[in-house]
């Protein structure tokens, strides 16, 4: 995603776009918003554990791990403006969906990520935001006599994403400090979560070895697998 050059008092829009695998998106154009929205929110969740004995007044908190960040916003759909896009306003929120929230055939989940872009938010690189869609809410406000919606406001969450190398790159850790342990979940395959778990899914049989699985067309739902560190 090319990075904002815009002057100051330009107007940029806030775009985004969808990758079904790293830095492979899911449509060559961005969705740009028509309006952009009024203010975001980020929230930042470290975790504490919390020692607690008789007679024990005050707490030591000790860091745990923080959660995903999550950024909130909202914005507006208006086909009835003289000088608004002749775009429905059902095909914008198709358009939208394509590149957050709908589910891609050839990797059987929606986007991995979306990318979020607007002007000096964007700027650093590390200011564009990556996320997976946590929740979509659309609220209609006008409609035209045949039933067709003219306004629309929708309510978007993401959750940001990171993939595993980056967490490593991150945290300062070598691959044997990360181990990951997850319940198979109906649906499940373990292209799928090895997909998850490393970015790739040419480590399953790697994951196949460790676990001694004897298929690898189908998992139990609720068996426990356990996804060893990458080998350097």
């Amino acid at each position: 995603m090319a990075k904002s050059t815009s002057n100051v008092g330009e107007l940029v829009k806030l775009t985004v776009q969808g990758f079904k695998k790293e830095e492979t998106p899911v449509k060559d154009q961005l969705f740009t918003m028509q309006f952009n929205p009024s203010g975001m929110s980020i929230s930042y969740y470290p975790t504490y554990c919390e020692e607690d004995y008789a007679g024990k007044i005050g707490s030591e908190m000790q860091w745990n791990h923080t959660k995903a960040t999550e950024l909130q916003f909202k914005f507006n759909m208006d086909e009835s403006l003289i000088d608004a896009a002749s775009t429905p306003i059902n095909e914008q929120i198709s358009r939208f969906k394509a590149h957050t929230i709908d589910y891609q055939p050839d990797t059987h989940e929606p986007p991995l990520y979306t990318k979020i872009c607007w002007g000096a938010f964007a700027e650093n690189k590390d200011s564009v935001f990556k996320g997976r869609i946590t929740q979509l809410d659309i609220t209609y406000t006008q409609f035209k006599p045949s039933g067709e919606p003219l306004r629309a406001e929708l309510s978007v969450a993401f959750k940001e994403y990171k993939s595993f190398q980056t967490m490593l790159k991150e945290q300062n850790k070598s691959s044997p400090d990360m181990t990951h342990r997850r319940t198979v979940q109906a649906g499940d395959t373990l292209l799928l979560m090895t997909q998850r778990i490393y970015g790739d899914a040419k480590y399953y049989k790697q994951v196949a070895a460790h676990n001694q699985l004897t298929s690898l067309r189908t998992l139990e739902p609720g068996t426990q697998l356990i996804f060893p560190p990458l080998e350097s």
